[in-house]
């Protein structure tokens, strides 16, 4: 995201050593517990995107932390998340043929991962917090030899067999919402003579055009790719 220019990144980090080590890259870095989260030191409506890189599945509670972060989002700013899907062919082969719900050191069934989601539950999530999405991502994984017996058993017990087929493949999914824009009227303001001296609103929103804020809130980010392209 910086290496764009005329961004300003703020990184969220628990950890203090990749704390320290982010602070060489970013403009500010706040460490914090995210599970204790109840301010930021920073006014409200400050930033332009809010980025939640492989983090939300880590907390106890990702719908609160969240609703927090949404305090200093902009009207007009957008939020990025990067969720694991829970629904993938390959956790539920090992499930139901094989009986293992096995934790790994990294993938969907990370061993820190305390929440799990499904892409309906990552929309019902985005509703809750009044977030309407405007664009989804997905990255995937070779299809499974059981995909077809799998989705055969879904359609027979009712479900959507296309669905199925859909869903099953996504390892991650990759959202970008906006809040849904409240009912208001427009506000009224004077109009401004063009050869009239620039206010300092004038000068400030103008600022804030050239130079977007994001806050980067991370899982251990020195070893993980960002979806900073999305976030725009």
């Amino acid at each position: 995201i910086k290496e764009r220019g005329g961004v300003e990144v703020t990184g969220i980090e628990a950890n203090p050593g990749a704390a320290q080590v982010s602070k060489g890259r970013l403009d500010r870095v706040i460490v914090t517990d995210l599970d204790s989260l109840d301010s930021l030191p920073l006014p409200p409506r400050y930033f332009d995107c809010i980025v939640c890189a492989d983090v939300l599945e880590h907390l106890l509670d990702p719908e609160r932390v969240l609703s927090v972060m949404l305090r200093y989002l902009k009207p007009e700013g957008s939020v990025v998340i990067s969720i694991p899907n829970i629904r993938n062919s390959d956790i539920l082969t090992d499930l139901l043929v094989k009986g293992r719900w096995q934790y790994q050191p990294a993938g969907i069934l990370d061993a820190t991962h305390l929440r799990f989601f499904t892409l309906h539950e990552i929309r019902e999530l985005l509703d809750r917090l009044g977030l309407q999405a405007e664009g989804m991502q997905a990255s995937v994984s070779p299809e499974n030899p059981a995909l077809d017996a799998m989705a055969n058993v879904v359609q027979q017990l009712g479900g959507d067999r296309e669905r199925f087929l859909q869903e099953s493949r996504v390892i991650q999914y990759i959202f970008r919402a906006r809040p849904v824009p409240a009912s208001r009227p427009p506000a009224v303001t004077e109009p401004r003579h063009q050869n009239a001296p620039a206010t300092v609103d004038d000068v400030q929103r103008d600022l804030q055009l050239r130079k977007k804020r994001v806050a980067l809130i991370y899982e251990d980010a020195l070893r993980r790719d960002t979806p900073g392209e999305y976030c725009r």
